[in-house]
């Protein structure tokens, strides 16, 4: 499990690049022909492998097969705008959390393999692997932002850095209704008022050594995806 975790904050205040795990390069995969690539590409010492592919799937497992490449820091899923063009801003942060991820799995010996982040969900992913939400914070200078940053991982590797299997798919896309919610109660957990509810009281206990993580969500889900329903789904 303590590979799974990511770094508390984010700052995007700082140039992204120079809080890199050392040299390395890292992979950006885009569907269809992406402008603006250059830009990314400049900025890494180690340089940026781009894979532009038209089908999303053949990219993803491109992807996947790099970051089994001994130098890979880690990859992101790039999604181009209506103008064909990349949010630089979203890829950056991707590619910095994949790398964020590697990092810390290498330094506990979890698996070698480099994470393969996307700054939103997935539409398909490739037969036995997940897409994983990992919550996060950003700092943008003026105040924290939380968001999910979500993760392809192969399902065995799942399992390495989350210490167990990943709950049943049906479990997390009920969660993945929840992730406003769990975004907000690890704001609230960071600031130090969380609710007054059997809901809060949970979160405490699970959150009592760091901020709330999604790996700490899967290994409560069977108690907590209840609470969530409970206390969220009639005021939807």
């Amino acid at each position: 499990m303590i590979g799974a975790g990511v770094q508390d904050v984010f700052d995007t205040t700082t140039a992204w690049f120079d809080s890199l795990p050392g040299p390395g390069r890292l992979v950006l995969a885009a569907t269809g022909q992406v402008a603006g690539e250059q830009h990314l590409a400049d900025v890494a010492s180690g340089g940026v492998w781009f894979t532009l592919e038209r089908d999303p799937l053949w990219a993803m497992r491109e992807a996947i097969g790099l970051c089994g490449t001994p130098g890979v820091l880690g990859a992101a899923l790039a999604h181009r705008r209506e103008d064909h063009t990349l949010d630089a801003h979203t890829v950056a942060l991707a590619l910095t959390v994949s790398a964020d991820l590697t990092r810390r799995r290498r330094d506990h010996a979890v698996t070698d393999k480099a994470a393969v982040c996307s700054p939103v969900r997935p539409s398909l992913v490739l037969t036995g692997c997940s897409a994983v939400p990992h919550l996060i914070t950003v700092h943008t200078g003026s105040q924290l932002r939380d968001r999910v940053m979500w993760e392809v991982i192969d399902d065995a590797t799942a399992e390495q850095v989350h210490g167990e299997p990943l709950p049943p798919a049906a479990a997390r896309a009920r969660l993945n209704t929840h992730l406003r919610e769990l975004l907000d109660l690890r704001a609230r957990t960071r600031a130090g008022y969380l609710p007054d509810s059997p809901l809060g009281g949970m979160i405490a206990a699970v959150c009592a050594d760091g901020p709330l993580t999604i790996t700490a969500v899967y290994r409560e889900a069977a108690t907590l995806l209840p609470l969530l329903d409970d206390t969220f789904d009639g005021a939807r």
